[in-house]
């Protein structure tokens, strides 16, 4: 993970409100982003290569923390990387 490029982009990036992400949302997903890179045991980089490594690797997120429920903070920080690499939100899985 490019972790001087991610931390610039959240340091950017405007809510839906338009608010920016506070310094404890920011180190919150740059965490949960490491714990992504630890689960997947590949970098962000490679996750967001192409497409169909991206669905895989937030089925893979699903399926290792699926009775905790915390898999959705890890995807998240993995979509935010997605969108900082490629310029556009990658689809939600339900409407893949």
């Amino acid at each position: 993970m490019n972790r001087a490029a991610f931390t610039n982009y959240l340091n950017n990036y405007l809510r839906p409100n338009g608010a920016h992400l506070t310094p404890l949302a920011i180190a919150t997903r740059l965490r949960k982003a490491d714990e992504a890179e630890a689960v997947l045991g590949h970098s962000l980089d490679v996750a967001v290569t192409t497409d169909p490594q991206m669905r895989a690797d937030l089925l893979a997120l699903r399926r290792n923390n699926a009775h905790e429920k915390r898999y959705g903070q890890m995807q998240n920080a993995l979509r935010k990387y997605y969108h900082m690499t490629h310029g556009h939100l990658f689809p939600r899985l339900r409407d893949v």
